[in-house]
């Protein structure tokens, strides 16, 4: 008995193996992606609840006020923690000195705080489209496996086609002279 065809069978479905893992890896990447960025937007809207709270005019006791502002620093920490602290993006960066600058004027209640609140709410939209648009992407890993799959795709194509005109031409007896002579 041949072997042959029983290795080759067991590399190919390695192979199919290997590609539906990774495929299923870079699709829970992307739903962990997705998770964070639901995350990021409820810290971010507790974010605004909390200012809004802890405006002057907002008639807290001092107590409830320092719980509060407990509150606020620990979703400051968390929307921080969520995001890249080695490599910010620009938009990254963006939003924290939105935080910051809002963070050092909600106490005071002066009247820039509209267009800080807007500063907040931009930066916020570009972080969440940016890490949006990665997800729509999809991961880098994927993309590669995808492109060498195309090419193994098109080279067996390719092969299987030249074959079957190099049987068709020797079933017709055109090959069989030339290689005869």
């Amino acid at each position: 008995m041949n072997p042959w065809g029983a290795i080759i069978a067991a590399l190919i479905a390695g192979f199919i193996v290997f590609i539906g893992m990774v495929i299923a890896k870079e699709n829970k990447i992307s739903e962990f992606r997705q998770e964070w960025i639901k995350e990021l937007r409820g810290n971010i809207a507790k974010l605004f609840r909390l200012y809004g709270m802890l405006r002057k005019d907002s008639g807290l006791t001092p107590d409830e006020r320092t719980e509060k502002f407990n509150e606020l620093n620990e979703i400051i920490a968390t929307i921080g923690l969520h995001l890249n602290h080695g490599n910010p993006s620009v938009n990254e960066q963006k939003l924290l000195e939105s935080i910051s600058k809002l963070n050092l004027h909600v106490e005071i209640g002066e009247a820039s705080l509209p267009s800080l609140f807007d500063s907040l709410t931009e930066n916020s939209h570009l972080v969440l489209k940016e890490e949006w648009e990665r997800v729509k992407r999809g991961e880098p890993n994927y993309h590669r496996i995808k492109d060498f799959l195309f090419l193994v795709f098109v080279f067996c194509t390719s092969l299987l086609l030249i074959s079957l005109v190099v049987f068709s031409m020797i079933k017709c007896g055109i090959l069989s002279a030339t290689l005869l002579s």
